[in-house]
């Protein structure tokens, strides 16, 4: 399988994408190239691979199954592979190695150190060199993706973001926002599947309108009962699904939505310098509850269309399926992950195209009752003072 970087015609460093310009620069001299500019240009490539895994690897519990409450994954490596000025090391920071694991042994191109990551990551970084990785042997056949949306928020403006975020939140604990933490910060491409449908049919629904009235004494209520009938054509556009098993699904899913209308086709080259994951989910394993989801809207854009009743409520349903599309895209991601004293998993996850910012951070719960005694004397004294001025 291939192993390529991308390297800087003028001085031959290393060729990132920088999600602020939308350019490929480099960290050395930093020359700044288009994507126009960096498709003449030959990546430099190695082919030496040791450890390889089936085409279709088992991602069952003995390999790369759904590691509970770890976002992420191991996405930057089994052996921790550095990426931006961080470390993405997975869900315990463990290396794994051996066939049966998943994992696949690499050769740098550029210093020749083994480069090891598990089955699905497709884009990390040199531990020893720091060069980006990307590894596009694994991204052949049914795995190359059908598009992507490239980076728009950069490093140092995730930073920002997530101190202003952290900052916010008044008991987060200090080590949580430490420069060594602020390092683990990691811009990951997640696997999605996007799904879009036309749907047909319709739903019968029982609509009641309620009139009640008095006369001298006594209250009357009178119920009338309606059967309501809609049908039509419901177009169902880019329900989005997490497709990589190891992932935290509330972290990934939390980001959600992205502008899938900025989409482009997919293109290795803007995974250089960052973290990405190919999926481990096939379509046929969400078509299910996808489908559901899908009626879940229909249902609810047709009853929304039934005014004038007091209640409303769908009795029956009936819907066919025409012109599935099923599109398999990267989408990024900024994600810093941690572990509390309380042996929780803790995250901050920021949508790096749209900026929006979600989290689920500890609690500094020293800090928390100081705060409380401090409240709880105020209180106390005012209340004393209250009681003396009115005594």
């Amino acid at each position: 399988m291939a192993v390529k970087t991308y390297k800087c015609p003028n001085c031959g460093g290393d060729l990132r994408f920088d999600p602020e310009s939308q350019k490929f620069k480099c960290g050395y001299c930093f020359s700044e190239f288009t994507k126009d500019d960096l498709a003449k240009l030959d990546p430099q490539e190695s082919t030496d691979q040791h450890i390889d895994v089936e085409e279709e690897p088992d991602f069952g519990d003995s390999a790369a199954g759904e590691s509970e409450g770890a976002p992420g994954g191991a996405a930057g490596g089994a052996a921790g592979q550095q990426a931006g000025s961080g470390t993405y090391a997975g869900p315990a920071g463990q290396a794994e190695t051996g066939a049966q694991t998943g994992t696949v042994l690499y050769t740098c191109p550029s210093c020749g150190a083994e480069i090891v990551t598990d089955a699905t990551t497709v884009a990390t970084t040199c531990y020893f060199c720091h060069n980006a990785l990307v590894l596009e042997g694994k991204l052949r056949g049914e795995y190359l993706p059908d598009s992507m949306i490239p980076f728009k928020i950069d490093r140092k403006k995730a930073v920002d973001m997530f101190l202003d975020y952290v900052k916010s939140k008044k008991f987060v604990p200090r080590s949580f926002f430490s420069k060594e933490q602020i390092e683990k910060l990691t811009g990951v491409y997640y696997p999605y599947w996007v799904y879009s449908a036309q749907m047909e049919g319709g739903i019968t629904a029982r609509g009641t309108t309620v009139r009640v009235w008095v006369s001298g004494d006594t209250e009357f209520t009178d119920t009338s009962i309606y059967q309501v009938i809609r049908s039509g054509d419901v177009e169902v556009d880019n329900l989005t699904h997490d497709a990589l098993k190891k992932s935290d699904h509330l972290l990934v899913n939390m980001v959600l939505p992205f502008r899938l209308k900025e989409k482009i086709p997919f293109d290795p080259s803007y995974l250089s310098g960052f973290v990405a994951e190919r999926r481990d989910v096939k379509k046929e394993e969400l078509s299910d509850r996808t489908r559901n989801l899908a009626r879940e809207h229909a249902v609810s854009a047709m009853k929304n269309t039934i005014q004038g009743y007091t209640t409303v409520a769908v009795t029956d349903q009936n819907f066919s399926f025409r012109n599935e599309k099923w599109e398999y895209v990267l989408l990024p991601v900024w994600v810093l992950t941690a572990g509390g004293r309380d042996g929780g998993k803790y995250f901050f996850a920021l949508n790096a195209q749209t900026g929006e910012v979600q989290g689920k951070l500890p609690v500094a719960f020293g800090k928390l009752a100081v705060w409380s005694l401090v409240i709880a004397a105020i209180v106390f004294v005012l209340a004393m003072l209250i009681q003396y001025l009115i005594f």
